[in-house]
C-alpha cells in the first residue's frame, strides 16, 4: 500500500500508535498529579499476534509511564473465533461479571470488531466511560451510533492508488493476484477495497483471489503465480 501499511515501518506504526493517546492529554494531567487511573484495554485479537502485541507496547509506552495506572487487557480471539453476535453477547456478560467492581476511568478499543463490541455494549457494560479506538478500517462517523463518549483515530491505505501504479508500471499485466486470509472481518474489509479499486479503474475481471490461511499457504500459492502478473 502506498498509505499507512500494517507491514510497515516502525517510524510509521508509531505514530499510528501515538496520536490517539494525544487525545487523552487531560487524564494524562490527572494521573500524573497521583490518582488511581483504571485503563481497560479490549484487543479484537489474540495476545501473540504480532499486529495486537505492537498495539499494547504502543500503550504502554505512552500511558504506562505516569503513576497510579493500572491496565487491565482482555483479548477477543476473533481471528481464531468467529465473532458473532452471540459470542458478542457472551463476551459482554463476562466483562460485565469481571468489571462489576471496577471503577474504570478509559477503555481502549483496537481494531473493529472490539469497537463494534463497545458501540453495541457500552452503555450496558461502561456508563459513562470515554471509549478511545484505533486500527479501525473502513471507518465511517455512524460506526459510533452517535455516542458522544467514543472517539479514535481510524486506520486508512491507498488501494486505489497503490493498483493505479501498479498498473502503471506493469501495463501488460494479464492477472491481478490479491493474497487476503480466510475467513475474517480483516480479509472481507481488503476485499471490498480491492473489488471498488479494481472496478473504477475497470480491471475487476483480471482480479484472482489468493485466500491462504496461513503464511507458508500464502508463500506457496505466490510461488505459482504466473508471468505477466500482479501481486
Amino acid at each position: 500500500m502506498l498509505g499507512y501499511e500494517r507491514g510497515g515501518g516502525w517510524f510509521r506504526r508509531g505514530i499510528f500508535l501515538l496520536i490517539p493517546w494525544l487525545l487523552l492529554l487531560p487524564l494524562l494531567s490527572w494521573a500524573q498529579a497521583g490518582e488511581q487511573w483504571n485503563i481497560l484495554v479490549v484487543h479484537s485479537y489474540h495476545p501473540t499476534y504480532s499486529w495486537t502485541v505492537d498495539e499494547q507496547k504502543g500503550i504502554e509506552s505512552v500511558l504506562g509511564r505516569y503513576p497510579g495506572t493500572r491496565f487491565y487487557v482482555e483479548y477477543l480471539d476473533t481471528k481464531r473465533v468467529p465473532f458473532t453476535p452471540d459470542y458478542q453477547k457472551r463476551m459482554a456478560d463476562l466483562y460485565r461479571f469481571k468489571y462489576r467492581g471496577v471503577r474504570l476511568d478509559l477503555v481502549i478499543v483496537t481494531d473493529n470488531n472490539a469497537l463494534t463490541l463497545l458501540v453495541n455494549y457500552h452503555h450496558r457494560l461502561f456508563l459513562g466511560v470515554p471509549v478511545v479506538f484505533c486500527g479501525v478500517n473502513n471507518f465511517n462517523p455512524s460506526l459510533l451510533r452517535g455516542d458522544p463518549l467514543i472517539t479514535g483515530v481510524p486506520e486508512s491505505d491507498s488501494t486505489l492508488d497503490t493498483l493505479k501504479l501498479a498498473l502503471h508500471l506493469h501495463p501488460r499485466a494479464q492477472r491481478i493476484y490479491a493474497v487476503v486470509d480466510a475467513n475474517t472481518v480483516t480479509a472481507q474489509k481488503n476485499q471490498e477495497k480491492i473489488v471498488q479499486a479494481a472496478r473504477r479503474l475497470g480491471v475487476l475481471n483480471r482480479v484472482v483471489w489468493i485466500r491462504s490461511p496461513f503464511l507458508k499457504d500464502a508463500l506457496s500459492d505466490v510461488r505459482k503465480i504466473p508471468p505477466n502478473s500482479i501481486v
